[in-house]
């Protein structure tokens, strides 16, 4: 199993000018080191990022090896999506299967089990059952049968299903190579949701597992302060 963490956004959700997200601090620890603390839990052999315009602060910030696992980093020279980010990463996901992670994405409790049913499906969509269900219109839906996955959706407009969609996925890197294929071609502009729809499409088998207890996604000042708020000791 190998590790793959998209890291190239620009933040501007928080700031017009762009920051590296990325390397905000929670805890005293960087935001991507959440990330890869679930790699390490994971056993995965490598750790790839893919990096942007931070590529520089990012190396510097988390080197070539993390808990003695080689990192290696690709570039995604402009933000296209996150098809664009693993058909940069095509060479390093080759036939392995691997963990998918947003580096700006926080799991609470996190299950160390859930990617070992990849031997059972082409793919793991990874959710949480959040108590308030409209934060699954901040994500994405997910339409199961059972724990088969069916569709998603991308920030639907009312949500349904219960379940919260995450960054936080398994595939098995020979159920790309066909998109990785007609991706170069096409160039279309893929989300996740995209992504999984088409290998559905497709016949492939996902499977949908919960992951953790909670999710945050760090993607505004307010979810930041929330992040902060359940992971920094108080001083009551």
């Amino acid at each position: 199993m190998r590790g793959l963490i998209l890291a190239a956004g620009d933040a501007t959700r928080f700031s017009k000018n762009g920051f590296c997200k990325s390397l905000l601090r929670i805890n005293g620890k960087h935001l991507i080191e959440y990330a890869l603390d679930i790699l390490v839990s994971l056993s995965v052999s490598e750790i790839c990022i893919v990096v942007g315009r931070y590529e520089k602060a990012l190396r510097g910030a988390v080197g070539y090896a993390y808990c003695e696992i080689p990192v290696r980093y690709v570039r995604q020279p402009v933000p296209e999506g996150l098809m664009n980010a693993l058909y940069c990463a095509a060479d390093f996901i080759g036939s392995h299967p691997f963990t998918l992670l947003l580096g700006d994405e926080i799991f609470l409790s996190p299950d160390l089990f859930f990617a070992e049913k990849i031997s059972e499906a082409d793919f793991l969509c990874g959710y949480t059952l959040p108590k308030d269900p409209a934060e699954i219109c901040e994500n994405y839906a997910l339409e199961c049968s059972g724990d088969t996955l069916l569709h998603t959706e991308e920030k639907p407009l009312v949500s349904y299903g219960g379940k919260k969609g995450t960054g936080l996925c398994v595939f098995r890197g020979q159920c790309l190579t066909e998109l990785f294929s007609e991706y170069a071609d096409q160039h279309a502009h893929w989300n996740l949701c995209d992504v999984m729809n088409e290998l559905l499409r497709r016949g492939k088998k996902g499977i949908a597992v919960r992951v953790a207890e909670e999710e945050i996604n760090v993607n505004d000042p307010e979810k930041y302060a929330y992040a902060k708020l359940r992971l920094e000791p108080t001083n009551e």
